[in-house]
């Protein structure tokens, strides 16, 4: 369900989430939203990603491979 809605873009291309747009519609219509725990959660997730990301970049940068 997160992945088909969005949340977590990376499984599911976007073309397909446009060629069943409708159905995924439907289905999270059905499903309900997200709890406010699992919301925060994916905020969590997202905010230490970047800062991996972050760091990781700046690492590379200072090894002067950037």
């Amino acid at each position: 369900m997160l992945a088909a809605t969005g949340k977590l873009r990376g499984l599911i291309p976007g073309k397909a989430r446009r060629t069943h747009k409708e159905r995924l519609d439907d289905l999270a219509a059905s499903a309900g939203g997200l709890s406010p725990e699992l919301g925060q959660s994916l905020g969590d997730i997202r905010a230490a990603l970047a800062a991996a990301v972050k760091a990781a970049e700046a690492a590379r940068s200072s090894a002067g491979g950037g």
